[in-house]
């Protein structure tokens, strides 16, 4: 059957008896390849004429946002860092003392709450002009009502409040009542959240105090942390490196003193990268065990590999408390549809002696002298405290990155993604991604065979996963193959009689900016327990050394590109904080917690100081 034999069989009576009476039929029969060649071309100048007018439109809506933002922002910090109430040396003092004392000072009326929002408004004006994490200040006129209303309580009520005048920043993802969630997006700018994401809203109901959104990679899929309309931000221990993403701005905040406790999430290590590069602390809690409603992401649907909120905070009690809001009744009545599933206090404060298994490489990324050491002194410390370290082997390491967490993104061939950011302007490191993925599906895979002999072969088979999976039955297929991956992982664990892993966060310290985009595979020792869902956390233990340096200069293999661009970042690293991550299985995020705590309580570790005042 010919082209123009398969054209009228499908065409309706109605339109081929029209172009009969026109005398189309015959014109159209006889000249058909140029037909077609004449339909292709006025098919693809309407597809460019409208992708310029649509980014023509894009384009102004940012632009005229962004005079929006940067108005209300430096109004805010123009107020905030002239604010005369409170000194430099105030500042200084109230955001440098820990989670607990903070919390203790504010319970019992030896800080005001008013006071201490001013000092954390001030310090974070302040760092925003060095790291600029800040998305959107909370309006200041709404924010010292409800810290005047917190310091009106009586002493004897504030029990009821246990985070009682925290200041709480809040990633950009998530619903602030007022505010935009636009993940960097210039389509989503101006849709206005109508309430309070759960979380957030849990959090303020027990005394903390939202006071300003923080930066995100443009789309989320990323752990650099940049987009046209807020810009980069970078690290505070280095600006010339990367904080780390999704949850980019968080981990500069927290990390920078401006913050003490913030709002993530985490889909590939979105909490813990952020975290382990800028010395804090993080935790990444099984997915489903808190609501996901009002958290916005870059793969709606998607139920294989799921997002998570969870914490960050200057130190582990910050991490603690979260987790205690996050399983509290208030959480259940917001989200009726999670599991009542309240903190357990005795795995908490068990003293009980754990086996802990212990890698310091898994998979084909290799790891730095720094990062091993970090994970060998975490081991020490916790084999200190009379629990058995024991060597584990994760089976088949490489599936959970190469083969099931780019299958479960992209299942749709990145259509989600492509279709928010059509036309918009594209970050530097979703750039080549979005290019990508926007191809048609043969063009996608004739590229896919060809870029495949330029790489290693694992970032092969990541690149062959966002053609898309082919049909509903292969997305069947890999979930069954997902869930049965899960339950061996689970019986190795039993039968070893693990009871939690430590390994590294990441293979390296704080990136170059500009260079994740080069190094997508890094993340595996993250995603790893994304895909399994395990809760994971990660504790700041060390600093990289001039010695940790050296080493790396002789041993650290650059055996493909992938590798020297990781061996590059490690050039003029040391001081960078070093992390190690500790795993527990599913829904166990309270003894994931108490080994968190005990790492924290041995280490030497010194978080970063920036005093303002000098």
């Amino acid at each position: 059957m010919t082209v123009w034999s398969k054209l009228t069989y499908v065409m309706p009576d109605s339109v081929r008896d029209m172009m009969e009476s026109y005398e189309l039929y015959t014109g159209i029969q006889n000249n058909l390849p140029n037909v077609l060649a004449a339909a292709a071309v006025l098919y693809a100048m309407w597809k460019l004429t409208n992708f310029v007018i649509i980014k023509r439109k894009l384009n102004k809506k940012r632009e005229a946002s962004k005079v929006q933002i940067q108005k209300a922002k430096a109004k805010w910090c123009k107020v905030v860092d002239s604010d005369s109430r409170i000194t430099l040396e105030e500042v200084d003092r109230i955001t440098s003392m820990n989670f607990a004392d903070l919390t203790k000072s504010l319970k019992d009326g030896g800080l005001k709450v008013v006071t201490v929002v001013r000092a954390f408004q001030r310090k974070a004006a302040i760092e925003n002009q060095n790291f600029n994490f800040i998305c959107m200040p909370i309006d200041a006129d709404d924010v010292e009502e409800y810290a005047r209303e917190l310091d009106a309580m009586p002493v004897s009520d504030r029990g009821s409040k246990p985070l009682f005048g925290i200041p709480l920043s809040v990633k950009e993802n998530e619903d602030v009542e007022g505010y935009c969630a636009t993940l960097g997006c210039t389509r989503r700018l101006g849709v206005i959240s109508e309430k309070n994401s759960p979380r957030v809203q849990v959090l303020k109901d027990l005394g903390a105090i939202p006071f300003i959104t923080t930066n995100v990679p443009q789309g989320l899929l990323s752990f650099s942390c940049a987009n046209p309309i807020y810009g980069v931000t970078t690290n505070p221990w280095n600006a010339k490196r990367e904080p780390g993403g999704s949850s980019g701005g968080e981990g500069a905040a927290i990390g920078s003193g401006a913050s003490v406790f913030g709002l993530g999430s985490d889909i590939g290590g979105s909490i813990r990268i952020p975290a382990s590069w800028n010395g804090v602390t993080g935790i990444k809690p099984t997915a489903g065990r808190i609501s996901a409603v009002g958290r916005h992401t870059s793969s709606p649907g998607q139920t294989m590999v799921k997002a998570t909120a969870g914490p960050l905070a200057s130190t582990v009690d910050g991490l603690i408390m979260a987790m205690r809001a996050f399983s509290s009744k208030q959480m259940f009545l917001e989200d009726p549809s999670i599991p009542q599933q309240f903190f357990n206090e005795e795995e908490l404060l068990s003293e009980r002696p754990l086996t802990i298994g212990v890698y310091y490489t898994a998979g084909p990324v290799e790891v730095c002298a720094a990062a091993k050491r970090a994970v060998k002194e975490a081991a020490d410390v916790l084999a200190s405290r009379g629990h058995k370290i024991v060597p584990y082997e994760l089976r088949d390491a490489e599936l959970c990155s190469t083969k099931f967490f780019p299958a479960a993104v992209f299942g749709d061939g990145g259509a989600h993604l492509v279709n928010l950011l059509y036309g918009d302007e594209l970050s530097h490191d979703i750039s080549p991604l979005i290019k990508l993925l926007s191809l048609p599906l043969l063009l996608k895979k004739a590229l896919n065979k060809i870029i495949s002999f330029a790489v290693v072969d694992y970032a092969a088979e990541v690149i062959k996963k966002n053609e898309g999976v082919a049909s509903v039955n292969d997305w069947c297929i890999l979930q069954r193959e997902l869930q049965e991956y899960i339950h061996l992982v689970i019986s190795d664990w039993k039968s070893e009689g693990i009871d939690a892993v430590l390994c590294p966060p990441m293979p390296v310290p704080a990136m170059p900016l500009g260079d994740p985009q080069l190094a997508k595979s890094a993340v595996s020792y993250c995603v790893t327990w994304n895909v399994l869902n395990f809760p994971a956390g990660v504790v700041p233990v060390t600093r990289v050394t001039s010695a940790d340096e050296e080493a790396d200069k002789k041993n650290f293999p650059p055996k493909d590109m992938f590798h020297r661009v990781l061996k590059r970042g490690l050039t003029n690293s040391a001081g960078l904080p070093m992390a190690a991550q500790i795993v527990t299985l599913p829904y166990q995020e309270e003894l994931c917690l108490r080994i968190m705590k005990e790492l924290e309580s041995d280490v030497s570790f010194q978080p970063l100081q920036r005093p303002l005042h000098t």
